[in-house]
């Protein structure tokens, strides 16, 4: 469409060299926001495979040894030991199980109802779900304005924006957004009929269509949500990763304190 909009408006070189730019900075914005989200998924991941091994390997020879010394354990070590003994002997169920439930999920975000919850839960998610909202009105904004100065209609821009906010949520409300302009309604209020566009891009809008100039307001409005995500994620790598260093240590460090506290009674053990 834009290529289109420069051969008609004989500014297809500035359009392209437009449309080249924006395309790097989307790129740029996403790999920020996946790194930010990816490494405490792989910090869940690492800190999954190292219980299952403590649990599947570690603990039960524990148990074995305890056994033979006949020494009384704590609580905590043996509900261990017994969490241990159970996910031994159930090992592959479990593992089937988590598999069968991740298929599931997977498979059933790839129908219209479940991408939808999906993004729903993934709006709500604390400070991640923030970075994400930023980054679907940063894509809106920016598309938006590049096509409108680049003389695309209206009603067609917002057809074209829908492809870009990789969110079902909001791919619903440009829908009916697009639907009230249809029929009449300005840009500013039928975003604001939505209800998931926030009041200062609304304004901005607002003010863009009463002064003409609704596509420059609209990429200042990306601009500023371009570095509102760009200050979320570098704020949230900052924090997160001492947190879920800390996180790691607390977990694996308290399942082995626990389990290696019956040793302190060991020499009681060999006494008797």
């Amino acid at each position: 469409s834009l290529v289109k909009a420069g051969e008609v408006s004989g500014k297809l070189s500035e359009t392209l060299e437009e449309l080249s730019i924006y395309l790097e900075k989307i790129e740029d914005t996403q790999r920020k926001v996946k790194s930010a989200m990816y490494y405490p998924v792989f910090i869940i991941i690492f800190l999954f495979v190292v219980l299952t091994v403590l649990f599947t390997f570690l603990i039960p020879k524990f148990k074995h040894v305890y056994d033979q010394l006949g020494s009384e354990l704590p609580y905590y070590t043996v509900l261990f030991v017994n969490m241990s003994v159970w996910f031994q002997n159930n090992f592959f169920t479990v593992i089937g199980l988590l598999l069968l439930i991740l298929l599931t999920i997977w498979t059933f975000t790839l129908t219209d109802t479940g991408r939808l919850m999906r993004d729903k839960l993934l709006l709500k998610i604390p400070i991640f779900g923030s970075i994400i909202k930023q980054n679907i009105l940063s894509k809106f904004s920016k598309t938006f304005g590049i096509l409108i100065s680049s003389g695309v209609s209206v009603m067609e821009a917002m057809e074209l924006v829908i492809r870009v906010v990789d969110n079902r949520v909001y791919e619903l409300a440009i829908k009916d957004a697009t639907k009230n302009i249809e029929n009449g309604i300005s840009i500013s209020e039928s975003l604001k009929i939505t209800k998931v566009f926030p009041p200062i891009m609304i304004q901005l809008f607002s003010t863009g269509e009463e002064t003409g100039e609704i596509d420059n307001l609209s990429l200042k409005a990306s601009d500023f949500y371009t570095k509102q995500v760009n200050a979320s994620v570098d704020r949230l790598t900052s924090i997160i990763e001492p947190l879920l260093i800390i996180l790691v240590g607390l977990v694996i460090g308290g399942v082995i304190i626990v389990t290696y506290l019956p040793i302190f009674q060991v020499g009681a053990a060999i006494a008797n």
